[in-house]
C-alpha cells in the first residue's frame, strides 16, 4: 500500500492566528488588522462589526486588511467583533470569530 499526501500550497494553515488588538496610528507597526501582508487566497474573507452589529469592514469589497477607518473616519478606541473564513491547507473550510481592540 502507498499513501499520498497532497498539500495545497495556496491554502492558509489549518490554525490561523488572529491578534486581539491593533494600533492603526500610522507608525507602520500593527497598523492593519488582521495582517500586514495581503492574503492572496480566494477562499479567505473577514467581516468586522461594531458593538451595535453594524458592519464596519468587509474584505470582499476590496481591501483584505482593515485600517481602522469606517466611512472615511477613524473608529474610536473600542472593541469590535470579527468573523474570518478561510480554507486550511487540508482543504477544509474553517472559521474563526472573536473580538479585536482598536488602540491608539
Amino acid at each position: 500500500d502507498s499513501l499520498y499526501v497532497t498539500v495545497d500550497e495556496n491554502a492558509l494553515p489549518n490554525e490561523l492566528f488572529v491578534p486581539n488588538a491593533f494600533t492603526p496610528n500610522g507608525d507602520q507597526l500593527n497598523d492593519l488588522f488582521p495582517y500586514k501582508e495581503r492574503i492572496n487566497q480566494p477562499a479567505y474573507f473577514i467581516n468586522i462589526y461594531n458593538r451595535w452589529g453594524e458592519k464596519v469592514f468587509d474584505s470582499r469589497e476590496g481591501e483584505q486588511n482593515w485600517d481602522g477607518f469606517y466611512k472615511g473616519t477613524k473608529v474610536p478606541t473600542e472593541t469590535f467583533i470579527y468573523f474570518v473564513s478561510y480554507r486550511g491547507c487540508d482543504g477544509n473550510r474553517r472559521t474563526r470569530k472573536g473580538t479585536v481592540n482598536v488602540l491608539y
